[in-house]
């Protein structure tokens, strides 16, 4: 029987590594393939997942879900009830309190401890329960299959390092490290201003705003992490209670800072992006007028001079933000406007006014990264290339940076294959990827032959990709690659009523001449038309005699036999009877 409890506050493959425990299994890993789910997939919070494995526990799917570590589509991460980005999280160490362990090893023997997801904030450097500091630890070696097992890595941490599990020092928390923490479970704590700002930006508010206020000359990057948590508490206590006490902190900011740094491209600027991460326009509004208020009162901005703008768009923007949304590297951006003169923030985070993140959008409006043109169409790098090679997608001016292609020169040529279909799908069209390998061809090929309208049956299969949905005929791509007047040494041994054999023979011998191609079909017979009229002029084989007087193969060898009929060439030349036309006649035009 599964035996299976959860805890309250748990992370879910914690959860799923107790519930392995309890059902007298060592690791997660093994445990998970015996119900048949994911690790991997667990620890992404991959709904479908997390569904199939609260049926198989008997547990509610929602509880179970918020208690994954689930990531969306971008960079984000959900912790509890917050989203974070990805950056904000301990990703390099193991954290936890050794003495939340050892109590769920005393109150949980058999099952194991499990782990808080507040640890994974490094904001949070003080167990909320014990009073002791969160011991960061470097995971232990041969465990990469089980980097999910929180129990499995804890057993292993008492054996190879026991020190780590001991008592760790106390430590009063602050009260910032306590509201994130609770924070995380979905309680509230009754600052209204803070609570309904995401959990990230108040801890980047508290971040700016009490580094500015101990720290003014001073990057937040030097300071230590013991002087990071005196800032974030004394930065959280003048965000928490709104307007007021927010104006407060920017006077006292303004009192010992330099007037460069207060200005909207100092610390307004940064509390400007931090604010509008925030879903909350209420909350958002009361920081927004308290900066605004407080630039006009300080004198810091000239008078008339608007900071902000209604939105985001019209203020200052991140660095990030513009190559995001050019779909740019970061850095490429900045090479751009130090190329038009324009000042290029240090950093990803850095503040260009909006003169300048209009000139960087501007340059990459209309480009396309080979990354998103490629799935747009539906094609791998090579096939990309291939394309720009051969010029069927205009090559990007110089003035593009490397990798990147005209987007509307991409869409153009999405129209135009799309427009070339000329039938509906059939089972006798095959993909351009198909058609590819079996007609020796190459996608830019196929492609010009579409777009020259060089095959008449044309298709375009469901929502895809235009190049993963296109389909063509293999005949029709491979008499393509021929030169005009010419047929594929399949369609000529048809014309000529020739089986394999004897048709090799002919071409063989030179009794049949062909024109060479280049590689790579080099060893390609193109049979020219007047190759094939010339010899059906003085030739005709069995098979042909016999589909005319409507005989089979036999019958027809044996009335040939009877009439006296001689080969045209020796059996040892060609091994198919052909006969000279003329000697046949007699036969095919009296009726057998």
């Amino acid at each position: 029987m599964l035996r299976v409890q959860i805890y309250e506050d748990e992370i879910l493959t914690s959860f799923v590594s107790r519930s392995a425990r309890a059902n007298g299994v060592e690791r997660m890993r093994s445990f998970c393939i015996d119900i048949g789910v994911s690790p991997p997939k667990i620890k992404l919070g991959a709904r479908g997942e997390v569904q199939k494995l609260a049926e198989i526990v008997g547990a509610e799917p929602n509880r179970l879900m918020q208690a994954a570590v689930e990531r969306d589509d971008r960079t984000s991460v959900r912790v509890g009830h917050e989203w974070f980005d990805n950056s904000r999280l301990n990703r390099m160490h193991l954290r936890f309190c050794p003495d939340c362990v050892a109590a769920d090893l005393v109150k949980h023997p058999f099952s194991g401890p499990y782990y808080r997801s507040y640890w994974l904030l490094p904001q949070v450097t003080t167990c909320i329960y014990h009073g002791k500091k969160i011991v960061e630890a470097t995971q232990p070696q041969r465990l990469e299959t089980n980097s999910q097992d929180f129990c499995a890595i804890i057993d292993q941490l008492g054996k190879q390092s026991p020190a780590l599990l001991y008592p760790s020092a106390g430590c009063q928390p602050t009260y910032f490290e306590v509201y994130v923490a609770k924070r995380l479970g979905g309680e509230t704590s009754g600052h209204l201003h803070a609570d309904v700002l995401p959990l990230e930006t108040v801890i980047v508010m508290s971040e700016i705003v009490g580094a500015a206020i101990f720290h003014p000359r001073v990057s937040r990057r030097t300071l230590s992490p013991e002087q990071m948590v005196e800032v974030r508490d004394a930065g959280f206590a003048a965000v928490k209670d709104g307007h007021e006490s927010f104006l407060g902190s920017l006077d006292k900011i303004a009192a010992l800072a330099p007037a460069g740094s207060c200005s909207p491209h100092g610390l307004y600027g940064s509390l400007y992006t931090a604010l509008d991460r925030s879903r909350s326009q209420g909350s958002y509004d009361v920081f927004r007028s308290a900066v605004v208020e407080h630039a006009a009162m300080s004198g810091r901005v000239a008078p008339g001079t608007s900071i902000f703008g209604t939105r985001s768009t019209s203020a200052a923007s991140r660095v990030r933000s513009v190559a995001n949304d050019a779909g740019v590297a970061i850095g490429r951006v900045k090479r751009v406007l130090r190329a038009k003169g324009l000042t290029a923030p240090a950093g990803a985070a850095g503040l260009l006014d909006p003169s300048g993140a209009a000139a960087a959008r501007e340059h990459f409006h209309g480009v396309w990264s080979f990354k998103d043109a490629r799935e747009f169409l539906g094609c791998n790098l090579r096939t990309f290339n291939s394309l720009l090679s051969a010029d069927i997608i205009a090559r990007p001016p110089a003035s593009f940076p490397q990798g990147f292609v005209s987007r509307k020169a991409v869409v153009d040529l999405a129209a135009r294959l799309g427009d070339s279909r000329t039938v509906d799908d059939n089972p006798q069209l095959v993909d351009i990827h198909a058609a590819r390998t079996s007609a020796e061809s190459s996608v830019a090929e196929i492609v010009r032959y579409i777009l020259d309208r060089r095959l008449s049956a044309v298709a375009v299969k469901g929502d895809l990709p235009i190049l993963a949905a296109l389909r063509v005929s293999t005949d029709e791509v491979r008499q393509a690659h021929l030169p005009d007047g010419h047929v594929t040494a399949d369609a000529a041994r048809d014309l000529l009523r020739l089986n394999t054999t004897g048709f090799a023979d002919l071409l063989n011998s030179g009794l049949i001449k062909t024109t060479s191609l280049e590689y790579p079909r080099e060893n390609w017979h193109a049979v020219p038309l007047a190759e094939i009229k010339r010899f059906r002029a003085v030739y005709i084989s069995l098979q042909e005699c016999a589909e005319e007087l409507n005989l089979n193969k036999n019958a027809m060898a044996s009335l040939a036999k009877r009439a006296g009929l001689s080969r045209a060439f020796p059996s040892n030349v060609v091994g198919q009877q052909i006969f000279v036309r003329t000697s046949a006649d007699h036969i095919l035009t009296t009726p057998p």
